[in-house]
């Protein structure tokens, strides 16, 4: 019993410990940024993520947004914004799976990124124009020598700009306490075996 005891607090005690660290220490939700829309792109993709304090609905702003970094790239040309060196700005939605810009007139939402010593600027925008009536979406970069601009005035329905939430699981802590809990009934059984009484057979 001794030894159940002395291998469940060295052996699985630690690893649910372990577990539950892991769990608290998610915290936001990770969506890995898309290229949903290549036809307004033209050409230009990005890559990156926004990390957000896990909030869900259509009214994120960002004071929702914990780190985030984008890499825009032609092919030739490349250049990086990210958290702590420029400013990011907008009005979003979000669910459990996406990051999105809802449809105009419904709304208009934005993300934008700038740091003003660099211009550097990445911007995703649904709009609508009050005069027209038209709706439509914007991509903007800016930096590297590039300057960039294409508006869709066709395209309808929630603009994709990120997906695939990725927190931390702890699925490899979870599965090796429970390898560690098998271990230890192994042991404890054997150990049982072993202090049995032997009984003496007389001939």
């Amino acid at each position: 019993m001794r030894f159940c005891l002395n291998a469940f607090v060295t052996i699985v005690l630690p690893a649910m410990l372990l577990s539950g660290m892991g769990d608290a220490a998610q915290g936001g939700m990770i969506y890995d940024i898309v290229n949903s829309d290549p036809t307004i792109q033209q050409g230009w993709t990005v890559s990156g993520f926004i990390e957000t304090d896990g909030s869900i609905g259509d009214q994120l702003t960002p004071a929702n947004i914990l780190d985030w970094k984008f890499t825009a790239t032609d092919g030739t040309r490349s250049y990086t914004v990210q958290s702590g060196v420029d400013s990011i700005y907008g009005h979003f939605s979000a669910t459990t799976t996406n990051l999105y810009l809802t449809p105009p007139p419904n709304d208009v939402q934005w993300i934008a990124t700038y740091n003003p010593a660099t211009l550097n600027a990445i911007q995703w925008a649904t709009w609508y124009d009050t005069t027209t009536q038209q709706t439509g979406r914007e991509f903007d970069i800016d930096g590297a020598g590039v300057s960039f601009q294409s508006k869709d005035f066709q395209s309808t329905g929630p603009w994709l700009v990120a997906s695939t939430p990725v927190p931390e699981p702890c699925t490899l802590v979870i599965w090796s306490t429970l390898g560690a809990l098998c271990l230890t009934c192994k042991l404890c059984n054997r150990q049982r075996q072993e202090q049995q009484p032997r009984q003496c057979v007389s001939a």
